[in-house]
């Protein structure tokens, strides 16, 4: 019983930490002049990507190599399938043209980075397949690169009305509630997993199948909240952005500090996880081009929900 207690309450974090912080990144964009798809792409991804950052680190120190490349794959796929999936069906997205034309294409490219570093031995007849060090030390510089690119190209924001619980909030006061709101996700997100692989491992869930379903869709929970009521509220560059941030973070930043805190062992069983990811991003960038252009309605999200609950059949 207490284990659902504590699912409770970290969904509740999790629900109000992500209204505040879209709230409050929303109206911190138009006060910094910047736009709301650079906050999303940023800070916001920052911050919804800090459970799969915490766990990896963890992870990375006790050398649980598998739990390391299945929370940052799990993950990304989840923001693709399960998340723009989701969030598509609530309201029709529109996503940034320079999103379409930039980011997403990053995100791909991030994809053919993490194969192309992980498959050593296929790829270049190395001993064995392993994320080096240095191979960490790239990541991060593409990381670093990606960052440097948004903020240069970044467009200045529209002039918005802000609702009007924050109007009147200092920009300090601002970036004080979206910290708070960033703990607020990262607890309830940690209190979410803990109580819900309790719940598995009583149900007689093997380890493996936990890490591969409740531990990379349950850091993904702070995304799958926070660009579901962004969609709802209309804050399509919230929803859009943190999505797309999240997945070039998790492989360029996560993964680079993982690796480079030690190498990653990998187990090419994930190739076909990694084939799945590829496939998700193609079939986004593809539907963007296609119908009502730069857009993501019910009908071209349905076919993520159903791949994602194949690919979780599968596993």
């Amino acid at each position: 019983m207490i284990h659902f207690i504590i699912l409770f309450a970290g969904m509740v974090l999790l629900v109000k930490g992500a209204d505040h912080l879209i709230e409050n990144a929303s109206v911190l964009a138009g006060r910094l002049k910047v736009s709301k798809t650079l906050i999303a792409l940023t800070i916001v991804a920052m911050g919804t990507s800090l459970p799969e950052m915490t766990v990896n680190v963890i992870a990375s120190l006790e050398k649980k190599h598998d739990i390391v490349l299945g929370n940052i794959i799990g993950s990304n796929i989840a923001n693709l399938l399960l998340i723009l999936g989701v969030s598509g069906v609530i309201s029709q997205i529109k996503f940034d043209a320079k999103t379409v034309r930039s980011e997403l294409p990053v995100s791909l490219f991030a994809v053919l980075v993490l194969f192309i570093a992980a498959n050593d031995g296929f790829l270049f007849g190395s001993a064995a397949n392993i994320i080096s060090r240095p191979e960490g030390l790239i990541l991060l510089l593409f990381f670093a690169a990606f960052l440097i690119y948004s903020f240069k190209t970044a467009a200045a924001a529209e002039n918005e009305t802000p609702a009007s619980g924050v109007k009147g909030r200092s920009t300090f006061s601002l970036a004080a509630i979206i910290a708070l709101s960033m703990a607020a996700l990262l607890g309830g997100g940690k209190l979410t997993v803990d109580a819900a692989v309790a719940i598995a491992r009583n149900f007689g869930m093997s380890e493996k199948l936990i890490a591969l379903t409740i531990i990379s869709i349950g850091t993904s929970l702070p995304e799958l909240v926070t660009s579901g009521m962004a969609a709802y509220k209309k804050q399509y560059e919230i929803a859009t952005g943190n999505i797309t941030g999240s997945n070039i973070f998790n492989i360029f930043l996560i993964l680079g500090v993982s690796s480079s805190i030690d190498e990653v062992k990998y187990n090419s069983a994930f190739n076909a996880d990694i084939a799945v990811l590829a496939i998700a991003s193609l079939y986004v960038m593809a539907a963007l081009l296609v119908g009502k252009r730069h857009s993501f309605g019910r009908l071209k999200s349905i076919p993520l929900l159903a791949g994602f609950i194949t690919y979780l059949a599968f596993l």
